[in-house]
C-alpha cells in the first residue's frame, strides 16, 4: 500500500475485519463499479452503498484524500492479494 502519513493513508487492515457486506462492498469497488451499481448488485439503495463504501474505507484504515484515490489504493490493495 502507500506509506505516505502527509497525505492521511496508512497501512490498511485485512479484509478480514470486514462485515460480509462491507467485504462485499469492498470487492465490488475493485472491479471498479461506482455506487449506484454496487447498489443494484447489492440490492440496497445508493445512499447505502455510498455508506458502506465510506465506512469499508474507514475501517481498512483509508482515510482522508478524495474517493476516487482510496478506490485506486483500494484495487491496488486488492490485486496485491492483502485481502
Amino acid at each position: 500500500m502507500v506509506e505516505n502519513e502527509d497525505q492521511g493513508y496508512g497501512e490498511p487492515k485485512h479484509v478480514n475485519v470486514l462485515s460480509p457486506y462491507l467485504a462485499r462492498t469492498v470487492a465490488l469497488v475493485a472491479e471498479g463499479l461506482p455506487n449506484k451499481q454496487i447498489a443494484h448488485r447489492m440490492g440496497i439503495s445508493e445512499g447505502t452503498a455510498r455508506q458502506y463504501v465510506s465506512h469499508a474505507f474507514r475501517q481498512l484504515n483509508l482515510k482522508d484524500g478524495n474517493t476516487r484515490n482510496k478506490r485506486v489504493l483500494l484495487t491496488r490493495w486488492m490485486l496485491r492479494g492483502e485481502r
